[in-house]
């Protein structure tokens, strides 16, 4: 089963729950979106081991991003760590919006049809994965096997999406 650690600006918080429902209409996906309770965790490294521990529960990323997500640190290091991870990336933007550059490497959605095609690839792909890694030994061949299948997800979810 896929888990989705769907990365937000608490201004996009509805956005988010409405990306939330529908990925996790889909049976074979759940999803992780926090409501960081500011006071417990600041702003600092108990919120960074916070959101570390929820990613590595997880293994995709969806950043929904809207208007001032630019003035968030959060969501940037979110997609930074999920990235050197090798997750399945994408952007969700709801309306039209100026993306940092970083953010063109992975596929952007608009609708929920874009997110059921998000799901779609994503189950291939994760097969794709699961045959390359049954049969390795090792780390690194694991990792590689990671990095190709994301590599993969990418291309063919822009292909479909008509990015490519």
């Amino acid at each position: 089963m896929a888990k989705v650690f769907i990365s937000y600006k608490t201004d996009d918080f509805d956005v988010a729950t409405r990306v939330k429902w529908a990925i996790d209409a889909h049976y074979d996906f759940t999803t992780y979106l926090d409501r960081i309770d500011d006071a417990l965790l600041g702003d600092g490294p108990d919120l960074a081991e916070h959101l570390l521990k929820r990613i590595d529960e997880c293994d995709q990323l969806l950043a929904v991003v809207g208007p001032t997500t630019k003035e968030s640190w959060w969501v940037p290091w979110e997609i930074g760590v999920c990235s050197e991870k090798h997750y399945f990336l994408a952007t969700f933007c709801q309306r039209y919006v100026s993306l940092p550059s970083y953010l063109s490497k992975w596929p952007v959605l608009h609708s929920e049809a874009d997110i059921d095609q998000y799901c779609q690839q994503s189950r291939k792909e994760r097969r794709s994965l699961e045959i390359a890694t049954a049969k390795t030994v090792y780390l690194s061949e694991r990792e590689t096997a990671r990095r190709s299948s994301a590599d993969a997800f990418h291309r063919s979810l822009r292909r479909v999406l008509g990015q490519a």
